[in-house]
């Protein structure tokens, strides 16, 4: 990417809010190795109990993912989505940003024909639908 573009995605990064933020951070991380913090302040008084919740929440957030194989890939892919009860919706853009496949999805693998479209490098965004809980940003690979 241009350094225009890095400029361009750092500004996001920086004054945009929501999703788009995150989608600029994630693109930042992929590209150019300038992963963001997320600083959390705790006072001296929420420490210990921070101590205590911090093994649920690291339990819950390993529970929260999904997965893309193979990568890279030439004729298909499967995104493997978290066992729940939620629907997903999987969103995949070209590098310009345009949504080149759209799916919703309630079971646990996916499979995704990408024998049509062009070698490159896209971005798999994985969202639950009615709450839009962000599962993660993924970039594959194809390879044809």
């Amino acid at each position: 990417l241009s350094d225009t573009d890095h400029a361009y995605i750092t500004n996001i990064a920086e004054n945009g809010v929501g999703l788009g933020s995150y989608q600029a951070r994630e693109l930042l991380c992929f590209f150019y190795n300038e992963c963001w913090e997320y600083p959390v302040e705790i006072s001296e008084n929420q420490q210990q109990s921070q101590r205590m919740v911090l093994p649920e929440i690291e339990e819950e957030i390993e529970e929260r993912y999904f997965a893309i194989y193979p990568n890279p890939a030439n004729n298909w892919v499967s995104i493997v989505l978290p066992e729940s009860d939620d629907k997903f919706e999987i969103i995949v853009r070209d590098l310009a940003g345009k949504i080149i496949f759209k799916k919703t999805a309630q079971r646990n693998l996916v499979s995704w024909d990408i024998s049509t479209i062009s070698n490159g490098i896209y971005m798999v965004s994985v969202y639950t639908i009615g709450t839009q809980e962000v599962l993660g940003t993924q970039k594959v690979i194809v390879q044809h």
